[in-house]
């Protein structure tokens, strides 16, 4: 019984945590956001994670893995094809990033602030170098080419959700009506995709193994 009311307090902390780091960041956020909007005291806090940076740290790595890991499973897939793939990922940010909107600001804010956070804890360079569809693509004659497939996959996936705000004021939308955008480009990018690059959707599960 203790073991368990133990792991629903450490569980309730990170919630709580993980709610005020999304929408304050590292530097705004204070301890005491953290013990109000979980409902404990601040001595609780400090007696399971220690110190801000502590918690902060633990939701960092939490989020940068489940937010790159995406990318790097389904790359790896190789019973489909690159185009088949993308289009995966796409569903994958989407219903992620519908769920936490504050998401990009966070990481990308952090990841700025703290590169080193970055690097070394998450080992992502080893990781994307380690993936064999990304290294085949680095490896190909058309490189470039391919560098531009997933500098504009990224962007036209990510991007929206960054600047969700300033279209639903731009356009009058309520967020409602702006997630329903978000939901008809899944369809969107596919065939967007597929259009601009021809070469990529020609590529076979078995050119990328």
């Amino acid at each position: 019984m203790a073991k368990k009311l133990d792991k629903s307090t450490e569980d309730r902390i990170k919630a709580a945590a993980e709610k005020i780091f999304l929408e304050k960041g590292f530097s705004a956020a204070r301890t005491r956001d953290i013990a109000e909007e979980s409902g404990l005291n601040l001595a609780l806090i400090n007696y399971y994670f220690r110190s801000k940076e502590n918690l902060y740290n633990i939701i960092m790595m939490e989020k940068l893995i489940v937010f790159f890991n995406i990318i790097i499973d389904v790359l790896d897939d190789v019973n489909l094809t690159i185009l088949e793939r993308a289009d995966k990922i796409v569903n994958k940010y989407t219903d992620l990033l519908l769920k936490e909107p504050n998401l990009p600001f966070f990481l990308l804010s952090e990841i700025q602030q703290n590169p080193d956070f970055f690097a070394s804890k998450l080992n992502i360079k080893e990781k994307l170098v380690g993936s064999k569809t990304i290294r085949n693509l680095l490896l190909e004659e058309n490189k470039k080419e391919n560098m531009h497939f997933l500098l504009s996959f990224l962007g036209i996936t990510l991007f929206p959700f960054i600047v969700r705000n300033v279209f639903e004021k731009l356009y009058d939308l309520t967020e409602s009506e702006f997630s329903q955008i978000l939901n008809e480009r899944r369809v969107f990018i596919a065939n967007l995709l597929t259009e601009i690059y021809p070469k990529v959707n020609q590529l076979t599960p078995e050119d990328n193994v």
